[in-house]
C-alpha cells in the first residue's frame, strides 16, 4: 500500500479527530516492512461504552499500542496515531541495501514495527464503520524516548529518532468539551510512571477540570482515579529535552544521524 491509502484509512476525511493523526510514519511508505504477529486481545471488561464522554490515551510499547487501538476500534473508539518518530530514510536503506535486522539495529527507537502494524491493521480498520464523531483513542509509543534518560548520550552509528509529544499534539480542552468529552483514561501496561512529556499534558488537562483515570492492563482491578502532580517548570523541561537532546526534522517528526554515523556501514 502507498502512503496515501494507508494514511486515509487511519485519518478518514470525515472524522473529527483526523486533524491530529500524525503523518510522520505514513510519509515513509512504501518500504519493506517486517511481519508483525497479532497479539492476543486483553480483557476489555473495563472499557466504557461509547457515549459516556470518555477519551482514551494508550501509552504502551508501539506495536502493543497499535493493536490495542485496533481492538478499541471494535468497541467503537476511533484510534488516532500520534507517533512522532521517523524511521531510517528510505533512500539510505535502499542505497545500502540494508536488511530489516540491520535497519532495526541502526535506530534508537523501533518504529519500523509500528509502521508495519499500522499497515497490517488497515484491513481490520477498513471493515469497521465508525461514526465520524466516535470518541478517540490516542495511540502513543511508551518507548518514544528510547527507554533512557533524556540526556543519556546516544552512541554513534545510530539514527537517533527519540521523540516527545506536546500538548499541541492533542486537541484542546475546549475542543474536548465541545465534543462532550469530560474524562480521559490513560492505559499503561503495569504502572503509572508517565514520561515527563505526558505528565505535563495530563497535569494541564487536570487543571482544566478534565477528569483523569488510568488502567494498567496487568491489573485486573477496574479503572483507577488518577491525580497528577508536576513541577511548575515541567513545561520548560520538556522543551529543553526536545530542543537540546533530540533531533527534530524541519519537515516534521524526530530523527537524525549522530555526527559521522551516516557513513557507517552496518554488518
Amino acid at each position: 500500500m502507498d502512503e496515501s491509502t494507508v494514511f486515509d484509512l487511519w485519518s478518514p476525511a470525515d472524522s473529527i479527530w483526523s486533524p491530529w493523526v500524525k503523518p510522520v510514519l505514513f510519509a515513509h511508505l512504501p518500504r519493506r516492512l517486517p511481519i508483525i504477529t497479532q497479539l492476543p486481545t486483553p480483557d476489555f471488561s473495563w472499557v466504557p461504552p461509547v457515549g459516556q464522554g470518555k477519551a482514551i490515551v494508550v501509552d504502551l510499547a508501539g506495536v502493543d499500542s497499535v493493536f490495542l487501538g485496533l481492538a478499541l476500534a471494535k468497541k467503537g473508539y476511533r484510534p488516532v496515531p500520534l507517533f512522532n518518530s521517523c524511521p531510517l530514510p528510505t533512500a539510505f536503506v535502499q542505497e545500502r541495501n540494508l536488511s530489516l535486522e540491520a535497519t532495526k539495529k541502526l535506530t534508537r527507537v523501533d518504529v519500523e514495527s509500528i509502521l508495519a502494524t499500522l499497515v497490517q491493521g488497515c484491513e481490520s480498520l477498513h471493515q469497521l464503520d465508525l461514526p465520524d464523531n466516535a470518541p478517540p483513542a490516542f495511540l502513543l509509543d511508551a518507548n518514544r524516548q528510547g527507554n533512557s534518560l533524556a540526556f543519556r548520550i546516544v552512541p554513534e552509528n545510530l539514527f537517533d529518532n527519540r521523540s516527545v509529544v506536546f500538548i499541541t499534539d492533542f486537541p484542546s480542552v475546549n475542543f474536548f468539551t465541545e465534543q462532550r468529552i469530560n474524562s480521559v483514561i490513560v492505559v499503561r501496561q503495569s504502572d503509572r510512571k508517565f514520561a515527563s512529556d505526558l505528565t505535563y499534558i495530563l497535569n494541564t488537562w487536570q487543571k482544566a477540570n478534565l477528569l483523569l483515570s488510568y488502567k494498567p492492563l496487568s491489573d485486573p482491578r477496574p479503572i483507577q482515579p488518577l491525580k497528577i502532580w508536576a513541577f511548575p517548570w515541567l513545561r520548560i523541561w520538556v522543551r529543553l529535552i526536545a530542543n537540546l537532546t533530540l533531533h527534530k526534522r524541519s519537515n516534521g517528526g524526530f530523527g537524525g544521524f549522530i555526527p559521522s554515523s551516516s557513513v557507517v556501514k552496518p554488518n
